[in-house]
């Protein structure tokens, strides 16, 4: 009989300890619950505070929108006059959200005159061009200038709108290449700004 009622004191005891065996496995069922709320709430908001201001962003997006303009300038110039080579940098232009763009001829092309003429030309044309395919964008001025004027701290400056304009009458033969040439040197104006 003392024998039974071990066996069946066993059997019930072992049948006690099986829940308990289960129960841790339940516990962690239910453990990751709160603390994925928990969890979740950290992520927004460090989502939160990882998302940049709009205007912040804004900003970036207008970086990046003047420096692609400038990889396009510089290139197409590059392109179309081969005696020199021509650095398009973006710049803020003097109203909000505006654009200015500085470009600096790797050669002395101011001292010659037929250089010049060349370079400035081929400058109204890209840049008016850019300005009227980008007519969304709004520019202010252009800084052009070359190396050995660039040390001296020396540069002209010129209104993008007047480019563009001396561009699309030059595109629609109602002036000569010329005539756009002495529109422009007579708009140039020397500034001493800093070009670097």
């Amino acid at each position: 009989m003392g024998f039974i009622g071990l066996a069946v004191l066993a059997l019930v005891s072992s049948s006690d300890q099986q829940p308990e065996v289960k129960q841790p496995f339940r516990k962690p069922q239910k453990a990751p619950i709160l603390p994925a709320t928990t969890s979740t709430t950290n992520e927004t908001s460090q989502v939160a505070a990882s998302t940049p201001d709009p205007t912040t962003r804004s900003n970036k997006i207008d970086v990046l929108k003047g420096e692609g303009i400038a990889y396009e300038i510089e290139s197409t110039i590059n392109f179309l006059v081969t005696f020199t080579k021509t650095k398009c940098l973006p710049a803020a232009g003097n109203e909000p959200g505006s654009f200015s763009f500085i470009l600096i001829s790797s050669e002395p092309v101011f001292k010659v005159e037929a250089s010049k003429k060349g370079w400035l030309i081929g400058v109204a044309g890209v840049v008016g061009k850019s300005y009227h395919d980008h007519s969304n964008l709004v520019m202010d001025q252009v800084f052009v200038s070359d190396m050995s004027l660039a040390k001296e701290g020396r540069a002209f400056t010129i209104p993008a709108s007047t480019l563009r304009s001396l561009q699309e009458r030059c595109k629609s033969d109602q002036i000569t290449l010329d005539q756009l040439y002495s529109a422009m040197l007579a708009e140039l104006k020397e500034t001493t700004a800093r070009l670097n």
